[in-house]
């Protein structure tokens, strides 16, 4: 997608054929719902694992411990949302 769209601003013309509009709206749409999809099944896994360590060494981590875990859970789980439809 990002091709095409920048080269359609620098150009200020579509240069691309019908095929590559369609092209470019499928590759679009495929990496925003591959991302999105990863994003939720990373999300739902850490939950999973989250809960269980909470479960069981709940008496043993302290809350700072605890959020610094879940602030670099979810930093992780988008940056790898964001560059997994990369090619």
């Amino acid at each position: 997608g990002i091709i095409f769209f920048g080269s359609q601003m620098i150009t200020r013309d579509w240069i691309f054929n019908e095929f590559g509009c369609k092209f470019s709206i499928t590759i679009d749409i495929l990496c925003t719902v591959v991302s999105n999809f990863q994003v939720i099944v990373y999300t739902v896994a850490a939950l999973s694992v989250e809960r269980y360590i909470d479960a069981k060494l709940s008496l043993t981590l302290n809350n700072k411990f605890r959020t610094i875990i879940t602030i670099t859970c979810i930093v992780l789980i988008w940056t790898m949302g964001l560059l997994m439809p990369l090619p």
